[in-house]
């Protein structure tokens, strides 16, 4: 599998070469809560409640490749379990939320892959220009 990044809130375009014959993992936008950057929050159940309150306010998504709109994007939305984690240092509990695309491994070739997700506060917009090549 290769994992795509999203950003930290801004736009971006990125260029990259896969192996032939990985999948392609990336967030159209997605959200992660702690105890250690959040440390009101004192339950496990807080935390799914805070990050599910944050994507609840997702106003778009968008996802692009080779010139192909996707519609109904909202079906694949995620919500991790409570799990471990280590922010700066310290050990911790975070969840996550979002909407995420895995993609079969695509043809070799050249594509591109453009995704946006907009909420209240953030704003993640990403176009990836691909290039599968053979292993070499």
């Amino acid at each position: 599998m290769w994992f795509l990044a999203g950003t930290f809130g801004d736009s971006v375009i990125r260029k990259c070469t896969i192996p032939h014959g990985k999948a392609i993992f990336f967030p159209i936008i997605s959200c992660i809560f702690s105890f250690a950057l959040d440390p009101d929050l004192k339950t496990e159940e807080e935390l799914k409640k805070a990050v599910r309150k944050d994507i609840d306010t997702v106003e778009h998504l968008s996802l692009t490749i080779d010139e192909i709109n996707f519609k109904d994007l909202n079906r694949f939305r995620v919500i991790s379990d409570p799990f471990d984690d280590i922010i700066d240092g310290v050990r911790t509990k975070s969840v996550s939320d979002g909407y995420w695309i895995f993609l079969k491994p695509p043809k070799i070739g050249d594509h591109t892959i453009f995704f946006m997700g907009k909420n209240i506060d953030f704003y993640n917009e990403v176009k990836y220009y691909i290039s599968i090549i053979s292993d070499p």
